[in-house]
């Protein structure tokens, strides 16, 4: 039953991986156009409206895919219930967005952000109307059908994006184009799922009691990973915070298009594990091993070739995002850290546990930015990284004592691929010294980065098993030799 669960985690994985590739290719050519056409003030005005977006609809979420992936049975009843508070809930956020645009445009400084927020309100009203029939989908393993839903959309707001942008050439071009994705997604959702939401407020009060703790982590985990977004938002330019906002964007690409597909589908492959304890550990071991394992290289690749990426790719206008991406690249391993945390403990019902750790970093991080305030946005995202360090820590121990997995077994998950990342970074870092064309520098990094890395991790596991081996032949031969030496003493006795 594991190999069946784990057949479906690496599909659900495959098929997000195909879709984060494809978009990826396309995010590429779009990024690639809209930074040489638009300003970092545009990116920072989008950064704005992306955010506080964001945070209006962490305030209306209720967990409505985990809530259909955690019943056992899920009737259409059910299914009702949910898209009816979750239709309620998005309205709302989208009106509560709609009138408090005057107040965000006054605390970011920035006039501009008040039309964006009005236009961008729209957003939360469409999501309401998703689908919820496509969360049975993953609730039934099947990836393929989101995956191509999700193909689509991107395609048509991509190119859509790209035109604006060379007609406009202002930030709209982006604005646009994320609202018709979310339209499309809306519309094809309804062409290939047959399920049609009705009007249902009977599990309402049962839905909020299974949802309330992941309401608050939802929030939490949020502001955690966006309070420098939010604080600095009000301190920086739109120049400046469009820099720092799009460097934390860039540095973090690898994550979001390679690391997160590798966990989907594991809330419901884990959920269908967690009465069996040592199976369900086996799984998540053999998760973060794998997450690691493509991490790390990741972060510590992106760190080292920050610069000639960003005077290649970008150009010269970005040029202050080199050190901010290279610091948050680093922030990567953390998240990646604490997206599989957040589903073991969603399905073990201690998700207060992560609330409260949440909080707490969240008071670290703003109380940094203040004291951070006035000094340079490569010291500000090198102070974020260090607090991302040590909520890093502080997860292995939750990992450790709440989970119950081996706090050994999980220091290796981390040290080897660990210790094989900083060696490529070292060695990549000596070869690009050798080359003073940009474009060279990045075309080396990132193979001989990539070479490296794959040497040495095939050399260190090729050693370590050699070496778990000789180990386990020696404990062997101990335990024979005591057990011999016992049955001696037995029948001398």
């Amino acid at each position: 039953m594991n190999k069946q669960y784990n057949r479906a985690l690496i599909a659900g994985a495959k098929w997000a991986m195909i879709a984060t590739w494809y978009n990826r290719i396309l995010g590429l050519v779009s990024t690639l156009i809209l930074a040489r056409l638009l300003t970092p003030a545009d990116f920072g005005i989008v950064a704005i409206s992306s955010f506080f977006i964001f945070l209006f609809l962490a305030f209306t979420s209720v967990g409505t895919n985990r809530i259909v992936i955690l019943e056992d049975e899920i009737s259409t009843e059910r299914l009702n219930s949910i898209w009816s508070l979750n239709l309620v809930l998005r309205i709302a956020c989208a009106c509560l967005l709609f009138l408090s645009a005057p107040l965000i445009a006054s605390y970011t400084n920035e006039e501009r952000v008040e039309l964006v927020i009005r236009v961008v309100a729209i957003i939360p009203f469409l999501m309401a109307f998703r689908n919820i029939g496509l969360e049975v989908f993953e609730k039934q393993l099947n990836f393929k059908t989101t995956t191509i839903i999700s193909i689509v959309a991107k395609t048509m707001g991509t190119v859509c994006s790209i035109a604006i942008a060379i007609i406009w050439q202002n930030y709209w071009a982006m604005i646009i184009a994320v609202i018709l994705s979310n339209i499309i997604e809306v519309v094809i959702g309804y062409r290939v799922c047959s399920y049609r939401p009705g009007w249902s407020t009977k599990y309402w009060r049962k839905q909020w009691h299974v949802s309330k703790w992941l309401y608050l982590t939802t929030i939490s985990g949020y502001l955690r990973s966006r309070t420098d977004v939010m604080i600095l938002s009000n301190h920086l330019n739109s120049q400046t915070f469009g820099i720092y906002s799009f460097a934390q964007e860039l540095a973090w690409l690898p994550f979001s298009d390679v690391i997160e597909p590798l966990n989907r589908g594991s809330f419901a492959v884990l959920s269908k594990l967690k009465n069996d304890h040592q199976a369900f550990c086996q799984s998540v071991y053999q998760q973060l091993a794998v997450l690691m394992l493509v991490v790390m290289p990741c972060a510590f690749g992106v760190s080292v070739i920050s610069e000639p990426f960003v005077t290649v790719i970008l150009g010269q206008q970005w040029l202050e995002a080199i050190p901010v991406m290279s610091n948050l690249a680093g922030l990567m391993v953390v998240m990646t850290i604490y997206m599989p945390l957040t589903v073991i403990l969603t399905i073990m019902n201690k998700m207060h546990i992560l609330f409260v750790a949440d909080v707490i970093i969240v008071a670290l991080i703003a109380l940094m930015l203040y004291l951070s305030m006035g000094n340079s946005i490569e010291h500000i995202s090198f102070n974020r990284l260090m607090i991302g360090l040590f909520f890093l820590l502080f997860m292995v121990g939750i990992y450790s004592a709440v989970v119950g997995l081996n706090y050994i077994r999980l220091l290796s998950i981390l040290l080897l691929p660990l210790s094989c990342s900083w060696l490529m970074y070292g060695a990549v870092d000596l070869i690009m010294s050798f080359f003073n064309n940009d474009l060279y520098k990045l075309i080396v990094g990132i193979t001989f980065g990539a070479f490296i890395y794959t040497v040495a991790m095939a050399f260190s596991t090729f050693v370590l098993k050699h070496r778990v081996n000789e180990f386990q032949v020696i404990v062997g031969q101990l335990k024979k030799h005591a057990s011999l030496r016992l049955g001696m003493m037995r029948s001398v006795t």
